[in-house]
């Protein structure tokens, strides 16, 4: 595997539309980012007042993915590949890592010209094993051989499809994404996932949280979570609880819920839900531990 940074294909000046909202963007201004236009935030201010709690939703689910790699690090494991990346956070899944493996490698992968273009620009400046891969998720055989550059398939990865599958219409399958994987990495890999919930909105709400995104590259797609539990079907899921034994049965919960800190769990507000669950890819054994190389 190649150490340091690299990209898959030189850089180049990405296009901007800077008229019509961009999820990427619009997540960022949920996050209370600085990589977003005008556009972008009447787009998640549009969200928020149709459907409170938008804004913390976001950032439970992304503190639900810290906690979720963090953990999956403790555990052993040194190959983290985000799909779906969006504008850089912190923390960064590899500075999340790296303070439990300092050479764990991890790869982003983001469809997207500018979240690349800031991804390589702040990988530019810091010492370590990551990897940035311009592609879709959309076409996962495609993503995987970029990946390769950096991941060694061979052995177990974390996978991270937090905030993504909900940008995946029914046409483009996210089920199979979920069973190319499985087809592709090897025993003991794991799957981080979360998906916006419409269980808790009312028709009229979930069509309005949506509106905004309609017409861009990626419209939000909302699934119940009978539907969303249906992209899992056959997984086994870790346990959520902070105190949880590892024989314990997981499900799929309110992303806040899995594993809290300090084992208290807080009310989601408003009437948004971001379900998430951390799952076997592929088990390696009856309890599904991963056995450190």
């Amino acid at each position: 595997m190649t150490a340091g940074i690299m990209w898959a294909e030189p850089p180049a000046l990405p296009e901007v539309d800077s008229y019509r909202p961009n999820a990427a963007r619009v997540h960022d201004c949920l996050l209370g980012g600085k990589d977003h236009y005008l556009i972008d935030c009447q787009a998640a201010e549009a969200m928020e007042t149709a459907a409170p709690g938008t804004h913390d939703a976001a950032r439970a689910d992304r503190e639900f993915l810290i906690r979720a790699a963090t953990w999956a690090a403790e555990r052993g494991h040194t190959q983290f590949l985000e799909l779906g990346t969006g504008f850089p956070s912190q923390p960064n899944v590899h500075e999340a890592v790296q303070a439990v493996q300092p050479d764990a490698q991890v790869v982003y992968v983001d469809h997207d010209d500018v979240v690349v273009a800031h991804a390589r620009a702040l990988l530019a400046r810091v010492q370590a094993n990551v990897g940035v891969v311009q592609d879709d998720v959309r076409d996962l055989p495609r993503v995987l051989a970029g990946a390769a550059r950096w991941i060694d398939f061979s052995r177990p990865v974390v996978v991270s499809l937090v905030g993504i599958l909900h940008f995946v219409a029914d046409a483009d399958d996210p089920a199979d994404i979920i069973a190319t994987l499985q087809r592709h990495v090897a025993p003991g890999s794991v799957l981080i996932v979360s998906h916006l919930c419409s269980d808790a909105m009312e028709a009229s709400i979930a069509e309005t949280v949506a509106a905004p995104l309609e017409n861009s590259r990626t419209p939000l797609v909302l699934r119940t979570g009978e539907q969303i539990a249906a992209l899992l079907s056959g997984l086994t899921l870790y346990p959520h609880g902070a105190c949880a034994d590892e024989g314990e049965e997981g499900e799929l919960v309110e992303v806040s819920a899995w594993r809290p800190p300090f084992g208290r769990t807080p009310k989601p507000t408003g009437v948004v839900q971001v379900l998430g669950a951390v799952a076997d890819l592929r088990p390696a054994s009856r309890y599904h531990m991963l056995k450190a190389s």
